[in-house]
């Protein structure tokens, strides 16, 4: 009997660990659907541009929104997606549509995904979210889009998603 319980909880550990595999690659293949994508990366590109006009600017940003918008409704528990452009002279753009505060610059997970150079950085739980006071708890993702990797200045991309995801990955 103590064998059969064993081996029923470790395919139990390894089943949830599959899932959370799956699920977490399914996030960070967004990030890598903006990538690839030469609209976004064109325009990401261009709102670095100091020529840009403020019409110009406002309508690539518009697009940016837009694109973001139709990934967070590709699944329910993404909160929100967050492109934070590391110079101060660029505006937030994110799929939250109240302003946010551009001393975001300064957190340590920025500096953390920074470091990271391009590669995905797992963030744990925080009780009110990493951007903005979230009525429920959530963990995020990160990834540095720029000079290494797109071609034009810095940006964090964000991505926040609820925490209840994993409790349901794991039951």
């Amino acid at each position: 009997i103590i064998d059969l319980m064993n081996k029923s909880s470790q395919d139990l550990v390894t089943t949830a660990s599959e899932k959370l595999d799956m699920k977490q690659q399914f996030y960070v293949d967004l990030s890598n659907q903006l990538i690839s994508d030469s609209t976004f990366t064109k325009n990401l590109f261009q709102i670095s541009n100091a020529g840009i006009g403020k019409d110009e600017l406002r309508r690539r940003t518009t697009e940016m929104r837009d694109v973001f918008d139709r990934l967070a409704l590709s699944d329910q528990s993404i909160r929100d997606i967050t492109l934070l452009p590391l110079q101060n002279s660029l505006e937030i753009i994110s799929t939250e549509r109240e302003a946010l505060n551009p001393d975001l610059r300064n957190a340590n997970w920025v500096q953390t995904i920074r470091s990271a150079n391009g590669k995905p950085v797992w963030m744990p739980i925080e009780e009110k979210g990493y951007i903005r006071d979230s009525p429920k708890p959530l963990f995020a993702y990160g990834r540095l889009l720029g000079k290494n990797n797109v071609g034009s200045e810095d940006f964090i991309l964000l991505v926040q998603i609820e925490a209840n995801v994993l409790q349901t990955l794991v039951n």
